[in-house]
């Protein structure tokens, strides 16, 4: 096939002789085209939109500019017909432009790349083949046939090449973005697969520089850091995704945990307060581990480290609370609780102090916690939590919610042999209520 020679002389990047070229059909060589374009900068930002899929932004601009670009009009909309899944009207847009200039390069580049695009290699090829025949070598077939290589196996290095030589000969062709983001996300792809991580940081990086929005290199771009064990640089990368709205809570709560398990490991030379700092942020990891989805078994060691965490907190926090410091204990008690949302014993603590610092809807709020998870698992509390919360709804001036409380708490327990001291306390509390 012809195709191949004539577009490695229009491609090589060795040397610049890509002006004058062989046509497939083997006539003399003709000197390169060059199209015409608007180089307003309205235009250049709608090209730039259209090329990376931003058609909300794209859409004013073509309005605008609609009857004063010709031929290109027809051709952008057929970039966006294609990006829409239109790819019918895609091709009766550039058959439009056809007929009125069937000289300009940017038909035969536009129906390659789009063909290309949605898997129709072979009529990628034969636009190519015609627009060499029509109008000789320029950027724009240059470029389209970068594009075209992009979607061969393997031949991701090639494409960015061949792409890199249009622009050299023409610095502001357009719609080259998109084609070299992704070429360097293969190029960063295969450096990963390989056991290079510097050299996919690289590629993942230049892919970056031309479409910064692209999901699929970011993902990738953390996966590299990751492997590089640049964890909290890889939790940043997916935590901003997710923010934008993508579902990858999964992915980041894995890397929340391995980040923590690695900022466990003792640093060469650190001080107190080095290692006081970074236990913190191990323990952060891994609570937002756990708190975007993690099972206590997926957590493993880490839910190990949480757990005894909150039971230190907890301690503290007993501490503080029995040299009156209800400030601390209460801070103490509110990260054991986040650390261990299950340590009954501190989150009891916790409604204690509320309840001596005047936070009564707090303090009922916790202790009817406790007594749910209690009476839900058959445990006997040590002292009466129903009437420590009922206490907490009167003095917040809830008397029918504690009466209610009460009545409850009867109709439950009145005749388990366990609770009889309970029992006579409450009901005198209710006769007082």
């Amino acid at each position: 096939m012809l195709l191949p020679l004539a577009l490695c002389a229009c491609t090589d990047s060795s040397e610049d002789s890509t002006h004058a070229s062989t046509s497939p059909s083997g006539a003399t060589a003709r000197a390169e085209h060059r199209a015409q374009r608007e180089e307003d900068e309205e235009v250049r930002a709608l090209r730039r939109h259209v090329d990376l899929g931003r058609l909300e932004e794209a859409s004013p601009l073509l309005r605008s500019w609609r009857g004063r670009l010709g031929i290109e009009a027809d051709l952008i909309d057929a970039r966006i017909q294609t990006l829409l899944g239109n790819d019918t009207d895609a091709v009766r847009a550039v058959e439009r432009a056809r007929a009125v200039d069937p000289q300009d390069p940017r038909v035969y580049a536009t129906m390659a790349e789009i063909s290309a695009a949605v898997g129709n290699v072979d009529t990628a090829r034969s636009e190519l083949e015609r627009g060499l025949a029509a109008v000789g070598p320029c950027p724009e077939l240059t470029r389209a046939q970068g594009v075209l290589e992009l979607y061969q196996s393997g031949g991701a290095r090639r494409g960015v090449a061949t792409i890199e030589s249009a622009l050299r000969r023409d610095p502001q062709l357009p719609f080259v973005d998109r084609a070299l983001a992704q070429g360097h996300l293969l190029l960063a792809k295969e450096a990963l697969a390989a056991g290079q991580p510097t050299a996919a940081l690289e590629a993942a990086q230049r892919s970056l520089s031309y479409d910064s929005r692209e999901v699929e290199t970011r993902r990738v771009l953390a996966d590299i850091l990751a492997a590089r064990s640049r964890l909290e640089e890889a939790v940043l990368v997916i935590t901003e995704l997710v923010q934008e709205g993508e579902p990858l809570q999964g992915e980041l709560a894995v890397l929340h945990k391995k980040a923590g398990i690695a900022a466990l490991i003792p640093a060469p030379g650190e001080t107190e307060a080095d290692h006081e700092a970074r236990r913190g942020r191990a323990l952060e990891h891994l609570v937002t581990a756990r708190e975007l989805g993690l099972s206590t078994e997926e957590l493993s060691s880490g839910a190990r480290i949480l757990a005894d965490e909150a039971v230190r907190l907890a301690d503290r926090g007993v501490d503080a609370y029995s040299h009156e410091d209800l400030e601390l204990a209460r801070e103490c008690f509110e990260r054991a609780l986040r650390y261990d949302p299950d340590h009954l014993s501190a989150r009891n603590h916790y409604a204690v102090v509320l309840y001596r610092m005047k936070d009564y809807a707090e303090a009922a709020r916790q202790w009817r916690e406790v007594m749910v998870v209690m009476e839900g698992e058959g445990i006997v509390p040590p002292e009466p939590i129903h009437l420590n919360l009922a206490q907490a709804q009167v003095q917040d001036g809830d008397r029918e919610g504690a009466r209610g409380t009460l009545e409850r708490w009867l109709e439950r327990n009145e005749s388990n042999e366990a609770y009889a001291d309970y029992v006579v306390r409450t009901r005198e509390v209710l006769s007082q209520l």
